[in-house]
């Protein structure tokens, strides 16, 4: 009898030290509590391509985040850290930063990459990966308090144009943000850096791989919209663009983005009515 209650008792405190050993590997909340930090950036991968590629290293050089809806209110932070997207998808997630910054609400935040390279499953050939722009952008509004830490989580994925066999490295706004679940994994950081002197953000070297276009909507339904541009229909897709407007045929549209076998990537896409007289 003796036996089968210590038995019993074993059994209990196995199940509940793996109960408790899973609990430790994740973390849900938006908020928690490090000691002297109140703001951690990290980055995750949507799935996407992944699976394709044996690696994917994105080089980093600074974090940017807007405080308020005033377009100068910004914090640049360097960090020039290399993380590798493969080993980050579901809701894995490495830290690139902490420290502490203003407290108050924050509506916009930057990545500025400065190179990405990509290697096939085959281990030897290198992937043609095209950077929308120096810097990817995603406008998402959350709070940092002085009495607690913040947790960002920025979601970069790599994504196939067709089956062309070039990807493009974008931002994934719905996996971003201070709701998402994450597990750290660990590659290295840049933990603790002292945030520079808010101010506008620099310019980046180079002009990014970006085109603008202007064109006139004649179908915005859903993420894959046709619009007029130089006198021929564009498809163009939206699924991850930032949209600034309300867009109805006949509007007009600035897009900036990248073109791939005909189809328009967009990155960003500013909607303005018809003027009336």
């Amino acid at each position: 009898m003796f036996k089968i209650k210590l038995i019993a008792v074993l059994l209990v405190l196995g199940m509940l030290s793996l109960l408790f050993g899973a609990c430790t590997d994740e973390t849900s909340q938006s908020t928690s509590t490090v000691e002297g930090v109140n703001f951690r950036f990290l980055i995750s991968d949507d799935v996407n391509a992944i699976d394709k590629f044996s690696s994917v290293n994105v080089t980093i050089s600074k974090i940017g985040l807007q405080k308020g809806d005033e377009s100068g209110n910004w914090t640049e932070i360097k960090v020039d850290t290399e993380v590798d997207l493969k080993p980050l998808v579901g809701e894995n997630a490495t830290e690139i930063w902490s420290g502490n910054l203003s407290p108050g609400k924050y509506t916009k935040v930057f990545i500025y990459v400065t190179e990405v390279e990509g290697i096939l499953s085959d281990n030897v050939t290198t992937a043609n990966i095209t950077l929308p722009s120096s810097k990817l952008h995603i406008s998402k509004p959350f709070v940092i308090a002085a009495d607690n830490t913040t947790n960002f989580v920025y979601d970069i994925t790599v994504v196939e144009a067709g089956k062309s066999n070039k990807y493009i490295l974008k931002p994934q706004i719905a996996q971003s943000g201070v709701n998402q679940k994450f597990k750290i994994k660990e590659q290295g950081n840049d933990t603790g850096n002292k945030p520079e002197k808010p101010g506008k953000p620099e310019k980046q070297d180079g002009k990014g791989n970006t085109d603008k276009y202007n064109g006139t909507i004649d179908n915005a339904t859903g993420t894959s919209w046709k619009v007029y541009i130089k006198g021929k229909i564009k498809t163009v897709d939206v699924s991850d663009a930032l949209i600034k407007g309300e867009p109805d045929p006949g509007d007009q549209v600035k897009i900036e983005g990248v073109e791939v076998d005909g189809i328009i990537v967009a990155y960003e896409v500013e909607v303005k009515e018809p003027e009336t007289d």
